[in-house]
């Protein structure tokens, strides 16, 4: 028998290897194909955000870091506007927040220092207006490279008397001081004796709670001021009598002392509410992009708090959560029987009404714009920048 030439055997060889060529091509194609077709599907078929969407790439945490108990925390979300998101709730007896999830946080045209964070650098001085002082005036001078953000309920503690912020302020660096409104939180005290605070002047005293909060924001009167802190104290009191705790604290929460510091500055009252905060925050840890909480007491909403990055919530989370747990703290005076959470849904409209209320009143804040807005729900108080941007947001429930 012939042998076939050598040249056949070649070509023989590179048709079946060209076919194989072929038919692997095909396979690729084909299932490339395939999942770009069912890509959407299992997309769609998927309820909620996407925990990768919302955490980004430069979220801290990504959705698999969660704790055991709670393997899906962004389970449930809720819709507020095509920015925002309500969470579920995270619960401690009475309490109840929901995160506020912001899914498209902006890029910061703007770099914000938090009041105390520029005290502890010693990039802002805070004195009396004189020599005499003035009860509703401080002196604050940035002397930092960022703006300074100051929030409504931020007490300093010091000068002539303790004093408490007013409204959401934001003081741009600058070589010359300029003055802050704020009310007395400490009634029986006109000096600067005893303070041991160099100088006589200012340092963090804390952030008030909720109640004090909407009285600075909404009555302003130093009057009501006085009521509120008298008030609160007199809770606190009623609260502590029942612990059995030492004399001298029951002394200094005596409406007469007319002193805020007694109640927010109370180691024991702080023993009280570490609790409250330790699981609140811990509930918070595994979610990305928090920007902000809607806060629910007895099952009724009693406010909510944004801010305009993600940043800035983070910075002041601590202070949020002190202030959530004594509010929290007072109002068990009140012996109202604990409610039902609202569901993420309803903490959602609540904040979608406040937000869209009737624009009441705007006015300067330092270098930025305060707006009010009322509706039948609650009243909300922005802070804007310049270029109508938002930073901060206080809503409170009517």
């Amino acid at each position: 028998m012939k042998r076939p030439p050598v040249l056949v055997l070649n070509l023989t060889l590179a048709a079946l290897a060209l076919f194989s060529l072929l038919g692997t091509l095909v396979t690729v194609t084909w299932l490339f194909g395939a999942a770009w077709m069912l890509g959407p599907r299992l997309s769609h078929a998927t309820p909620g955000p996407d925990p990768a969407v919302l955490a980004g790439p430069t979220s801290p945490m990504a959705a698999s870091e969660v704790p055991p108990g709670d393997p899906n925390p962004l389970a449930g979300t809720s819709k507020v506007s095509a920015r925002w998101q309500v969470a579920k709730p995270i619960r401690h007896e009475q309490v109840a927040i929901y995160p506020i999830l912001d899914s498209k946080p902006p890029l910061e045209t703007g770099v914000h220092v938090l009041l105390k964070d520029a005290l502890a650098r010693g990039t802002v001085e805070i004195s009396e207006m004189s020599d005499g002082g003035e009860v509703p005036r401080l002196m604050i001078h940035n002397k930092g490279d960022q703006d300074l953000l100051i929030i409504a309920g931020e007490v300093l503690q010091g000068g002539k008397q303790d004093r408490v912020v007013t409204d959401d302020v934001l003081v741009k660096p600058s070589t010359e001081p300029v003055a802050l409104s704020v009310n007395c939180v400490e009634q029986g005290r006109w000096s600067t004796l005893g303070q041991g605070i160099t100088g006589g002047g200012f340092a963090y005293g804390g952030r008030g709670e909720t109640s004090l909060k909407k009285v600075l924001q909404e009555k302003e009167s130093q009057s009501d001021t006085w009521n509120a802190v008298s008030r609160l104290n007199s809770a606190k009191r009623t609260v502590m009598a029942e612990s059995s705790p030492s004399r001298t604290v029951l002394e200094q929460l005596e409406p007469s002392t007319g002193t805020y510091m007694a109640s927010l500055g109370s180691s024991e009252i702080q023993k009280q509410t570490r609790a409250t905060v330790s699981v609140l925050s811990k509930g918070l840890t595994p979610l990305p992009l928090v920007t902000g909480l809607v806060v629910a007491v007895d099952g009724h909403f009693v406010s909510a708090e944004i801010f305009g990055h993600p940043r800035l919530f983070q910075a002041s989370q601590e202070a949020i959560l002190e202030s959530v747990a004594m509010d929290a703290f007072s109002r068990q005076e009140a012996d109202t029987p604990s409610g039902t959470p609202p569901s993420p849904e309803t903490a959602a409209a609540f904040l979608r009404q406040a937000l869209a209320g009737k624009h009441v009143e705007t006015e300067a804040a330092g270098n930025a714009v305060q707006r009010s807005l009322e509706a039948t729900i609650g009243t909300a108080h922005q802070l804007l920048a310049e270029d109508g941007r938002m930073i901060h947001t206080n809503v409170y429930a009517k």
